[in-house]
């Protein structure tokens, strides 16, 4: 063997080794990226589990409340036919007191007037509500005696 012979073969051992320490290198690099990658995945799947938590959580509130809303709708439905037939038999009953009033001969024209006022009031007032649209207020307005007359007696 000569010389030049572990002197090349050194020279051959020392590239091989840098050509290892730069694979290393770039591996060692290459392992890092993936690490962040990973990490990064990791964070994106835990994020779209809390995502999708949070939507079915929404959904099943937003199904409560539409729930809740159409029992609602269906009491004050109810409410408002229950109220109607109350309206009703209270319309009943005053018209039945307006017309054993109104047979009296002795009524004055003043009287008649405000009993057909009144049957007018009770018109307006005990009429029937529409219970499919949403509630809407009776009217506030009472009839009154016209000032300078004296309340009917007996």
């Amino acid at each position: 063997m000569t010389e030049t012979d572990p002197l090349a073969a050194a020279e051959r051992l020392e590239a091989s080794m840098n050509n290892l320490a730069t694979e290393v290198s770039r591996q060692d690099r290459y392992g890092h990226r993936n690490r962040q990658l990973i990490w990064g995945l990791v964070v994106s799947v835990l994020l779209n589990l809390v995502v999708g938590a949070i939507a079915i959580s929404a959904s099943l509130q937003a199904r409560d409340a539409t729930s809740a809303a159409k029992r609602n709708a269906e009491n004050a439905r109810i409410t408002c036919e229950a109220s109607n037939e109350a309206r009703r038999l209270n319309s009943q009953l005053w018209t039945y007191v307006l017309d054993l009033s109104s047979r009296n001969p002795n009524l004055t024209a003043q009287q008649k007037k405000q009993i057909a006022a009144f049957r007018g009031y009770i018109a307006t007032v005990y009429a029937p509500r529409d219970c499919n649209t949403s509630p809407t207020l009776p009217p506030t307005v009472t009839p009154t005696l016209p000032t300078g007359t004296a309340t009917p007696t007996r």
